[in-house]
Formats: C-alpha cells, structure tokens, sequence
C-alpha cells in the first residue's frame, strides 16, 4: 500500500473492487477519517477478481486478475467516481498479485495462475503505459502482502518457500530483492495485507499453512531490517483474498467477517502509530465472499 508522511486530511478515501464468487463489478468507497458504510460508485469493465491495487495521493492502479485479462492493468483518479480506465500492461499474468508504491512509483509482484510468480514489475503512476520489469523476488509468492516508504517496499508471506520471511526493493533502484526480515511465527501468512504510515509497515489477516484464518497484526520498522513484533489484532479475520489501505495515519482491513449476511463485508480500522485491537468501521457494500479486493487511497 502507499506511504504517507504528512496528517491525512479528511477527505482521504479508500476504493475497494473485485469480488471473488458474486462476479460483482461493483466499486464502493468510504472516507477513511470517518466511519460508516461504503458507498457503491461505479464499476469494473469487466468484472475482476483477484486482483491487486496500488495508488499514489492522485491515482490508483488495479491489476487484471481473473476474467478482465491478468496482464492487464486500469486506472481510476481517486477523487472522480467513475468507472475504471485502461493503463497498460504488466509483463507478466498473475493472480492475486502485490501492489505498493512510493508517490511516483509503483511495484505489482508475485502472484499465481498458470505458475507461482516471484516476478516484480514497476510502473509511473502518472503515465498509463505498459509495465517494467523492476527484477525477482528471492522467491515466488502467491497471495502475499506489500507495503512501502517513500524509498522501500517489503514484500510479505504468500504461498511460498519464504511464507513466514520478506523481502525488500529500493524502488528507485531496479534489482532482485533482498532479504528484509522474518514475520513472527512459522505457521505461515497466506493472503495477508500491508498499511504503512511510511516508518511502519503493518502486516494482517490471512490464512495459516492449514488454513485456519488469522487476526494479528505485526509490523516492521521500514528503514532497519529485522524480525516483525506484535502489533494488535483484527476485529475478526478476514481469511483468505482480503484488503488493507491506509490513508498514512489510520489503516483500514476490509472484507473481514462479520457473520451471517454480512460475511465478508466488515471493515475494521486502527491508527498505524500505535496498533492495537482494531476497531469497526463499517461495511462493504457489496459482500465480497472469499473477494480480493484492490484497495485505492487519497491523501
């Protein structure tokens, strides 16, 4: 997810999109200094699901994913609700891909499909084009987290050998990854999500190796490469294909069970600088069971 700096202004917002078994198009956004239910706005051209998402304070950028074509990638200006626009292409055809980025740019890696992935590629936020290739994580990861400072992104988890490590990139510097740091158990992180306020980097939710659903958090000091701490916990977990964003101050884990009807359309929230147990938000206005779900923010 972005990095932010400065005190997030009101009107942060954060978009969520994709829906794994409803197929639903639909595109919903809050206002994440405030709480409450999401307000659906627009749509996917066509559908996606399992697809990944990074923005800078102007623009997000979604991933393909499953139906809309995994190479591809569209756009939305953050602060105009409207449908989705064609962006390029990325340089390889995941699912369940990782995005983060800095102000300008923005790194989409690992995923899976017709293979596990550890490929990483880099795009200019500002510029719809196709992707660069930004080098190899040290090894594949499907389903994994990201997020990123002004001059680093960490990637987390997933499907792989390296499940309960991460890795880093100068995002400046196109490279292969370094080795970052270990998470705080074995037991492996599946589908988990990252939010930074750009000194932390918070990892949530997910899955374990066998399959059991997580709540904590832990997190990272972005600059200084180490093992994660403790961090808090999520109200319930939000399993596999959830979403995280933030807007630099307060991080936001959608999709997270809510029971009954409501069974993957929670929102939790807690402030970055302190973790903690999180906090109810609201709810999606879509019920994205088993969804992943791309995650926009303004600042």
């Amino acid at each position: 997810m972005p990095y932010r700096f400065a005190e997030a202004p009101p009107s942060s917002r954060a978009i969520f999109g994709g829906s794994y078994t409803d197929y639903d198009s639909a595109l919903d956004y809050v206002q994440i200094q405030t709480t409450g239910n999401a307000t659906e706005f627009g749509e996917f051209d066509p559908w996606k699901s399992a697809n990944g998402a990074l923005s800078n304070d102007t623009r997000g950028v979604w991933s393909g994913g499953i139906n809309s074509g995994q190479e591809n990638m569209t756009y939305n200006t953050i602060q105009t609700l409207s449908n989705d626009t064609t962006f390029g292409d990325l340089n390889f055809s995941p699912n369940d891909t990782a995005g983060t980025a800095n102000s300008s740019r923005g790194l989409f890696g690992g995923g899976g499909g017709t293979q596990y992935f550890l490929n990483c590629d880099y795009i200019t936020i500002m510029s719809a084009s196709n992707a660069t290739d930004m080098g190899d994580l040290l090894a594949a990861r499907y389903g994994c987290s990201a997020c990123a400072s002004s001059s680093r992104a960490i990637y987390s988890g997933g499907y792989s050998l390296r499940s309960y490590n991460s890795d880093y990139y100068t995002i400046a510097t196109p490279s292969a990854a370094t080795n970052f740091g270990d998470l705080t158990s074995t037991a492996g992180f599946q589908y988990c999500c990252g939010v930074s306020d750009g000194t932390k980097g918070v990892i949530g939710g997910g899955a374990a190796y066998d399959n059991s659903h997580l709540t904590e958090l832990q997190y990272y000091t972005i600059a200084s490469t180490g093992t994660a701490t403790d961090y808090g916990d999520l109200l319930t977990s939000n399993g596999f294909n959830g979403s995280a964003t933030d807007d630099g101050t307060r991080g936001l884990y959608g999709s997270t069970n809510r029971g009954g009807s409501e069974d993957r359309q929670g929102i939790d929230y807690f402030t970055i600088a302190t973790g903690g147990t999180c906090q109810d938000f609201g709810l999606l206005a879509v019920n994205r069971s088993t969804a992943a779900i791309g995650d926009f923010i303004a600042a």
